[in-house]
């Protein structure tokens, strides 16, 4: 059972409007996931993913993001650096190394999760408005699932 995470569990405030409950975020552009099989058919040089560290495979939710985005008042003009240096902010008093480790159990307010195993790995300029490239991976998710 997926449940919120509270800053008594991990040293950092909850999630903006996270709440328990389980399902999964059906077009999502980091949930759902390729299976092993079909990712190393087309990139045989990966190893499986049994042998990669299990947090490394974790992925956030575009709606996960808007909303923390949200929660600490990043507007539509910040860069994705500032989600970068909350990150770090929100992570430095844990041991987990990313959010998705931090609200890997967390819900969005509409009850889907937050976190799950990602299938696309993002590298964008820092200077990239936030909210830009949000609408961007949203509109590759509508054309590629």
């Amino acid at each position: 059972r997926k449940r919120r995470v509270h800053a008594a569990d991990s040293g950092v405030p909850p999630a903006p409007r996270m709440r328990s409950k389980g399902g999964a975020v059906p077009g999502s552009v980091v949930e759902g996931g390729k299976e092993d099989e079909a990712v190393r058919g087309a990139m045989p040089f990966l190893p499986p993913a049994s042998a990669v560290e299990s947090s490394l495979l974790l992925g956030v939710t575009t709606r996960f993001v808007r909303e923390v985005a949200r929660e600490f008042d990043l507007d539509e003009s910040c860069s994705s650096y500032k989600l970068g240096e909350l990150a770090i902010e929100l992570t430095r008093r844990t041991p987990h190394k990313s959010l998705a480790q931090v609200y890997s159990n967390a819900c969005t307010s509409d009850g889907a999760p937050a976190v799950g195993r990602a299938s696309v790995f993002v590298s964008h300029a820092h200077s990239c408005p936030l909210f830009k490239m949000l609408r961007a991976l949203d509109a590759h998710a509508a054309v590629h699932g």
